[in-house]
């Protein structure tokens, strides 16, 4: 990314009186650097000026009226969240009370989203509320899983969702409405409407596909919606070209074909060529965007737009300049923000510095309906990849299947370990002290009061046979993953209630893989939590990356030090599922995880033990269906086994990183 580029070109488009003379002077300097902070300078004055009005606008139009708005509770909310990540000082006090405003009126609805009825605004209202709320990092609850099931019925027989009502730009169109529908879904979704989530998403991906856009919004928001349909790099191109195409010569865009550039159309293009088009901050039309949005912000801060709605409510001032203009003119107030903060750099964490890079991945099984849930293990010359087959991805007829390479490359059956009547799931592979290699998973039974054993294997040649599998730890808790410390093998276990909200946490020891004894009966974690990953540190600590499917639904992670009976948790800003970690020879953590948002995937995330905080460095090739990694470092590289869906069916798949 260019900052220097992008400063200057902004600097020549834009009146004298944006920058004083030693920002000019840096600026065509040839220090590369005094010209980025030149560059960052003028952006983020821009926003500053625009915080105290959208703040103002927001708290006094929640003064006036008692109900929820998306242009004065929503876009305000979705703002400030966005530039608080920038550094940028908000007030927290009115950030929070705008998310309490929004979440008391779907709550006060909650009885109608439950009967699938909804409130007034209807999709466009329930939508932009969760938006705003999962920007404001809001944990799921029993009302927002009631607004998801409303969106999930409402308009069931049609492929789309479309508005109540037609009252341009921001409320007319049916790509806007799907797009914060399918957001929602993607952001306060519960497993149990997981399956109808893909239906919704499945039929509302082949509507947006299908159908041209009539103006700029429909454009904006179905190029938005393409993340969350998994739209190929083919359709994502052409819609971006579409937009592109329709860029005025004064930087900016217009709602329509025929009419003028304005601050609302051009600030959700650019977001929309940001976010979803991938587009460099360099990039000629990014720089020409973002040159319009400073040229037409009013000294007090803000962007007039001109309404073309026909008002349904009664008048009321809402403390924003703009009179009748004044609700679309905060709404492209709070675009253009998002606009051009998303053009600033952010702080680079050392451990980013490297990201790790991609080099290859290779489909190594596929003979199975269903093949997933993968560990992987290298040990003396070769390397094994232990997953699930069955014909899915809850069946009867679930068998473990054991793989062997000596290159990575050619995989060939080394073992198969089935049930007459359980379902084996999600076996992990290690090597015991004694050089014997351990197999634990589940047994699972369906109709059973005790649904899940986990169970144990042995193998001393190398995995070629097995043992008798055995029981392990209490009935119905499940010992997700058997690690080792030394000569002591440590796993959590968590309780498989049907209801999630009765599932706690144990942490169980063993010193010969046959008995495993609980040495903390209850971890001291929210009831709903589930897979897990120890990592034992260099420095003698106990990582533990955590799955949890009640409340937040976000992860945690817990350090411990030994006897590791005391642990510590942090809720992490991600949803997870399929945790593992390994540490770096540098000391750097890496976690490979199923994240959500905004589309499903397997990925690598830098862990900061110390902070407590999990960030995204690389996606690997994967969607729907997906993750459960194993994770190895040989020859100075990371191997990653997973499975996915993105390719037809449920395959196994193996990747290999650059570190």
């Amino acid at each position: 990314m260019s900052y220097r580029i992008l400063f200057l070109l902004i600097l020549v488009w834009c009146s004298v009186s944006v920058a004083d003379e030693s920002i000019v002077d840096s600026a065509f300097s040839e220090n590369p650097q005094a010209a980025s902070e030149s560059s960052v300078r003028i952006i983020r004055a821009a926003i500053q000026r625009a915080i105290l009005p959208l703040q103002t606008g927001a708290i006094e139009s929640a003064n006036e009226r008692k109900c929820f708005t998306c242009h004065n509770q929503a876009m305000p909310v979705i703002a400030l969240a966005n530039i608080a990540k920038h550094d940028f000082v908000i007030d927290r006090m009115i950030l929070q009370r705008q998310l309490q405003h929004t979440w008391d009126h779907l709550n006060n609805g909650k009885m109608e989203y439950a009967a699938g009825k909804g409130q007034g605004g209807q999709v466009m209202t329930a939508g932009y509320a969760l938006w705003a709320l999962g920007d404001g990092e809001w944990k799921s609850d029993e009302t927002t899983t009631a607004v998801t099931h409303y969106l999930l019925n409402y308009q069931k027989n049609e492929k789309r969702w479309s508005p109540s009502s037609a009252r341009l730009p921001s409320m007319g169109s049916s790509f806007t409405t799907t797009y914060v529908a399918l957001r929602g879904l993607s952001d306060f979704g519960t497993d149990d409407q997981a399956a109808d989530s893909q239906v919704r998403r499945e039929a509302a991906a082949q509507w947006i596909l299908e159908t041209e856009p009539d103006d700029t919004e429909d454009r904006v928001f179905q190029l938005r919606s393409y993340p969350y349909i998994e739209a190929s790099e083919a359709a994502t191109n052409k819609a971006v070209k579409s937009l592109l195409e329709r860029q005025h010569s004064d930087g900016g865009w217009s709602q329509t074909d025929g009419m003028t550039s304005d601050a609302y159309a051009t600030a959700t293009v650019l977001t929309a060529l940001e976010d979803a088009g991938k587009l460099p901050v360099d990039h000629e039309a990014i720089v020409s965007g973002c040159r319009y949005l400073i040229q037409t912000q009013q000294a007090d801060g803000t962007w007039h737009v001109a309404t073309h709605a026909k008002p349904i409510q009664t008048y009321y001032e809402s403390g924003f300049p703009y009179g009748k203009d004044q609700f679309i003119s905060i709404t492209a107030t709070a675009w253009a923000v998002v606009a051009l903060a998303n053009t600033l750099p952010y702080e680079v964490q050392d451990s980013r510095n490297n990201p790790p890079k991609l080099l290859e991945v290779r489909r190594i099984w596929d003979a199975a309906a269903h093949n997933a849930f993968t560990d992987l293990r290298y040990h003396e010359g070769n390397w094994y990849c232990v997953f699930r087959e069955g014909s899915k991805h809850v069946s009867p007829d679930g068998k473990l299947r054991i793989l062997t390479s000596r290159d990575a490359v050619t995989w060939t059956s080394l073992a198969e370990i089935s049930h007459p009547t359980d379902d084996l799931r999600d076996a992990k592979l290690c090597v015991m002290p004694d050089g014997r290699f351990l197999l634990n998973g589940a047994a699972m039974q369906a109709d059973k009061p005790v649904r899940y054993h986990s169970m144990a294997w042995i193998s001393d040649d190398k995995g070629n046979t097995w043992s008798e599998g055995r029981q392990i730890g209490d009935p119905g808790f499940w010992l997700w993953r058997v690690q080792w410390n030394g000569n002591t093998a440590y796993s959590m276990g968590y309780s498989t209630d049907r209801d999630r909200n009765l599932r706690t946490l144990r942490l169980y020891k063993s010193q010969d893989a046959a008995t495993f004894d609980p040495i903390v009966k209850q971890i001291n974690v929210p009831n709903g939590v589930g897979e897990d990953c120890i990592l034992f540190m260099k420095d003698g600590s106990a990582l533990c990356l955590l799955r949890c499917e009640t409340g937040s639904q976000k992860g945690l992670l817990g350090r411990a030090r030994p006897p590791f009976t005391e642990w510590q948790w942090k809720e992490l800003p991600h949803r997870i599922g399929g945790p593992n970690m390994v540490q770096l020879p540098d000391g750097r953590i890496l976690a490979a995880t199923r994240l959500h948002t905004p589309k499903t995937r397997t990925a690598l995330s830098w862990i900061d033990a110390e902070k407590g905080t999990m960030t995204e460095c690389l996606e690997l090739p994967s969607g729907g269906d997906t993750s459960y990694a194993g994770m190895v470092l040989h020859d100075g590289f990371l191997w990653v086994s997973y499975y996915s869906s993105h390719e037809e069916k449920t395959c196994i798949y193996l990747a290999k990183v650059q570190i």
